[in-house]
């Protein structure tokens, strides 16, 4: 085990994060939402995963061991969609302090349909009454318009990667998407305008011996 580590490190060396400029048509933060149902193969419980996006690259992201063992694939993923609720709405303040408020709800992108059915309508089963009821506040944001849920297909689902295991192409292809890129032979002189206000200062490790200047 100790070995993968410094392989690891090797792989992802010059990987890093680039923030491009967006379009004033662009929603300023989108979020990515998805669980993985009873992976924990000793106590049976879920994972949640989510991630949001600002400018194409992640802005927030959390991968954890849901408290309460689900016992649907559908109750998983609205577990998992009320964390990610919470942070949208904390991202969403954290913004409009900032002088960026959004008029619009935010999006999450969400891949289970049941899940999706749940937290628009106020009505309960003999499958979903005995959810807790703090679960329950992503229907109160979503009546008030703070988010919308949007359904997402599973093979575009970008937090799929942060609850469970993936193969190595779907990996790049998960990393790819969320502006995951190697900025060492990235060709930034087409990817960066000179001279434009662009959010991203790109730092490269001085052991390279390279300078942003190298690559403009």
């Amino acid at each position: 085990a100790a070995k993968r580590v410094p392989r690891y490190l090797k792989g992802i060396i010059s990987i890093g994060l680039f923030y491009r400029k967006q379009s004033n048509s662009e929603q300023l933060v989108v979020g990515y939402c998805d669980s993985d149902y009873a992976g924990d193969t000793i106590r049976r419980r879920s994972t949640s995963g989510y991630v949001f996006l600002m400018s194409g690259c992640p802005v927030a992201w959390r991968s954890k061991l849901q408290r309460d063992v689900a016992l649907s694939s559908t109750e998983a993923e609205y577990l998992a969609l009320s964390a990610a609720v919470k942070e949208a709405m904390w991202i969403k303040q954290l913004l409009t302090e900032c002088g960026f408020k959004q008029g619009t709800p935010m999006t999450i992108f969400e891949d289970n349909q049941g899940c999706i059915s749940i937290s628009h309508l106020r009505r309960t089963d003999d499958r979903t009454k005995h959810i807790d009821v703090r679960f329950h506040h992503t229907r109160d944001q979503i009546e008030r318009g703070t988010i919308r849920v949007i359904y997402c297909p599973t093979e575009n689902m970008m937090a799929d990667m942060l609850t469970k295991s993936i193969c190595a192409t779907k990996l790049r292809l998960s990393m790819k998407k969320i502006g995951m890129s190697d900025i060492l032979t990235m060709r930034l002189r087409e990817a960066v305008e000179p001279n434009s206000n662009h959010l991203a200062r790109i730092e490269v490790n001085s052991a390279f011996g390279l300078s942003v200047t190298d690559f403009l």
